[in-house]
C-alpha cells in the first residue's frame, strides 16, 4: 500500500512538471525571479544565451539560480580584488624575468617567465580589472536581462580566449618548472635550441587548444562561472581537463623525485639543497594542490550536473504552480547541492597564484640581482643618479673611487655565485636557481 502511494506521488509530480512546462502562461507574465522574454525567433534567442523554461516565454535569470545573489556578489568581489592584487604581482614577475630586464636566461628563468605570463593573461580575463568599473556586477556576462553572454559578444570572446590560453600556458609551464628543478639537481643539461623548440611546441599547443572552441562556437557564460569560458562538456574535457590531468600527473611524479633527491642527500649537501630549492619546491607544491582542487571541483560539478538541473526544475515548478500565492517566494526554496564555499575556493585559488609567485620568486636575491644588472640600473641616467647619491652620502675619496671604477655592487653576483663549488667534491650542482 505504501509503495502504491509512493508511485502515485511520483507520477503526480512528473505530471505536474509536464503540465507546467508545456502550458502557455499569459503574455508578459513570469513569476520572479524568472524573466519574461517576448521571443519571435526562439532558436536564435537560445543561441544568443537565453535559457527558456519549457514552452513558456520565461527565461532563467542571469547569473543563474545555482547560487543566491549574495553568493554571486561574494564570488565576484573575491575574483575582482584578489585578481587585481595578483595580476600586478604576476606582471612584476613577468617583467622581471623578461628580456626587458633580465639579460641572462637559462632553462629555469624561461620557465618562470612563461609561467607567470600565463597567470597574468588568465587574470586579465577578469574584464573589470581593465575595462569599465562603473557597470553593474555582471554586465559583462549578462549583457541583457536574462541573457547569458555568448561568443558573439566581443567581451565574452575576449574573456574566454584570455582565460583559456592563460590557464593552459600557466599549467604547462608549471609542469616544466617542476621538471626543471629535478633536472637541475640531477645536473641534466639541454641545449638552447632544445629549449627553444620545447617553448614553441608548448605555446603552439596552448594556442591550438584555445582557438579550437572558437571554430565550434563554444565560448560563453555558463550557470557556474563569473566569466566566459568553454561551454560544451566534451570541449572542456578535450581542451582543458585532459591536458590538466596529464600535467598534474607529470608534476606529481617530479615533485616526488625532487623530494626523493633531497631525502637521500646527507649532511651539508642536504642543507644546501633545502636552502637552494625550498622556495621553488613549496611554490610548485602549492600550485599542484590548487590545480588539483580545480580538477576535483569540476569533476564534482559534472557529476552533480543532473542533480542541479533537477533542483532548478523542481524550484521552477513550485513557483509556477504557486505564482498566484503572494507568499510563493517563501513557499518555494531552491535546494543547492553545490556548496558556495567550494565554489568560492575555486575562484580564490585561481587568483592567488600571482601573489604566491611574488612571495617565492619576487622577494629573493635573484630578483634583486636581475634588476641591479639590468639596463634600467646601468644606463647613463641611472648611473649619474646613483653617483650623485653616493656623493651626497660618502666621503670625497669614496666618491672618486666610485667614478673611476665599477662599483662592487654592480658586479654580477650570479657570475660570482656560479663559480662557488660545494666542498668535499660533491657532484650536486646548485648554481642555476638562487632563492635564498
Amino acid at each position: 500500500m505504501v509503495i502504491n502511494k509512493l508511485i502515485l506521488l511520483i507520477l503526480l509530480f512528473f505530471c505536474k512538471i509536464s503540465y507546467v512546462f508545456t502550458q502557455k502562461l499569459p503574455d508578459g507574465f513570469c513569476p520572479s525571479p524568472l524573466i519574461y522574454k517576448n521571443s519571435t525567433d526562439r532558436i536564435s534567442d537560445i543561441n544568443r544565451g537565453y535559457q527558456f523554461i519549457g514552452e513558456t516565454n520565461c527565461v532563467q535569470p542571469c547569473p543563474s539560480l545555482v547560487y543566491s545573489e549574495s553568493d554571486w556578489k561574494n564570488f565576484f568581489d573575491a575574483s575582482l580584488y584578489g585578481g587585481a592584487i595578483s595580476i600586478f604581482c604576476s606582471l612584476f614577475l613577468l617583467i622581471t624575468y623578461s628580456p626587458l630586464v633580465n639579460n641572462k636566461h637559462n632553462r629555469h628563468t624561461i620557465s618562470i617567465m612563461f609561467l607567470f605570463s600565463g597567470i597574468f593573461i588568465m587574470l586579465a580575463s577578469n574584464g573589470r580589472v581593465f575595462w569599465n568599473n562603473n557597470e553593474g556586477y555582471f554586465d559583462r556576462i549578462c549583457p541583457e536581462k536574462g541573457r547569458f553572454a555568448r561568443q558573439s559578444d566581443r567581451y565574452c570572446l575576449a574573456m574566454g580566449i584570455f582565460y583559456q590560453f592563460g590557464c593552459l600556458t600557466g599549467m604547462m609551464w608549471w609542469t616544466t618548472l617542476s621538471v626543471d628543478v629535478w633536472m637541475t639537481i640531477k645536473k641534466i643539461k639541454i641545449s638552447n635550441r632544445q629549449i627553444f623548440y620545447y617553448a614553441c611546441i608548448v605555446n603552439f599547443l596552448a594556442i591550438f587548444l584555445t582557438f579550437i572552441p572558437i571554430a565550434r562556437d563554444q565560448y560563453g557564460a555558463s550557470n557556474f562561472g563569473i566569466g566566459c569560458w568553454i561551454l560544451g562538456l566534451w570541449d572542456q574535457v578535450f581542451g582543458f581537463w585532459a591536458p590538466l590531468g596529464i600535467c598534474l600527473t607529470i608534476g606529481c611524479i617530479f615533485i616526488t623525485l625532487i623530494m626523493y633527491e633531497i631525502y637521500k642527500a646527507t649532511g651539508q649537501i642536504k642543507k644546501k639543497l633545502l636552502l637552494k630549492y625550498y622556495k621553488p619546491l613549496v611554490l610548485i607544491i602549492l600550485m599542484f594542490f590548487e590545480f588539483f582542487y580545480m580538477f576535483i571541483f569540476i569533476t564534482y560539478i559534472i557529476d552533480h550536473r543532473n542533480k542541479y538541473n533537477d533542483e532548478v526544475a523542481e524550484y521552477i515548478v513550485c513557483i509556477l504552480i504557486n505564482s498566484g500565492n503572494p507568499n510563493y517566494d517563501e513557499i518555494c526554496k531552491i535546494k543547492r547541492s553545490i556548496p558556495p564555499a567550494a565554489q568560492f575556493l575555486f575562484f580564490l585559488f585561481s587568483r592567488l597564484m600571482g601573489f604566491e609567485g611574488v612571495i617565492f620568486y619576487g622577494l629573493t636575491n635573484q630578483t634583486k640581482r636581475i634588476w641591479l644588472r639590468s639596463f634600467w640600473f646601468n644606463n647613463r641616467i641611472s648611473l649619474k643618479f646613483r653617483s650623485s647619491f653616493n656623493i651626497s652620502s660618502s666621503t670625497n675619496s669614496s666618491t672618486n673611487t666610485f667614478e673611476k671604477q665599477t662599483p662592487s655592487h654592480l658586479v654580477d653576483p650570479i657570475d660570482q655565485f656560479d663559480n662557488i663549488e660545494i666542498s668535499n667534491n660533491q657532484n650536486i650542482e646548485l648554481s642555476q636557481i638562487e632563492n635564498k
